[in-house]
């Protein structure tokens, strides 16, 4: 998982609550991940997330 040399980024996995749901993501400098949930940072700093939000 992670970003790729074009600007765009993939993920693999158990998808049960869209974490692996990165197809538009792009501008992606650094992505970590758990079992529910996938973060993005892009390079101006701000991040996007992905998955499960139970506890906000």
């Amino acid at each position: 998982m992670g970003p790729k040399s074009d600007d765009t980024t993939v993920a693999m996995g158990d998808s049960y609550y869209g974490q692996c749901d990165v197809g538009g993501w792009t501008d992606i400098v650094q992505v970590a991940a758990d079992e529910e949930h996938t973060v993005g940072l892009k390079s101006d700093g701000t991040a996007v997330v992905l998955g499960d939000s139970y506890y906000g």
